[in-house]
């Protein structure tokens, strides 16, 4: 989890997936796991940048604890960078 402190986009850049061609589907949450995301959400494949859009600020006020949220419908492992201010 990480420290949100503007109302830019979440950034994400997955540089592993296990799978060929295979990708996870990622978007906005805060640090208890509740959705900031308004049905915004992404297929993230490996290599791929993604700018997540959120309302964690606009909502809940700066400072507050944010996180990226993932799924999958094969078992895959993944693995990047993030940071919850895209600026």
């Amino acid at each position: 989890m990480r420290i949100k402190t503007d109302t830019t986009s979440y950034y994400n850049h997955t540089t592993y997936m296990s799978g060929d061609g295979d990708y996870i589907r990622i978007w906005a949450a805060l640090g208890d796991g509740t959705a900031v995301n308004h049905d915004h959400a992404y297929n993230s494949y490996k290599g791929q940048v993604d700018y997540l859009w959120n309302t964690a600020v606009e909502e809940y006020g700066s400072g507050i604890s944010v996180r990226i949220n993932s799924t999958s419908i094969k078992n895959l492992s993944a693995a990047g960078v993030w940071s919850p201010d895209s600026v």
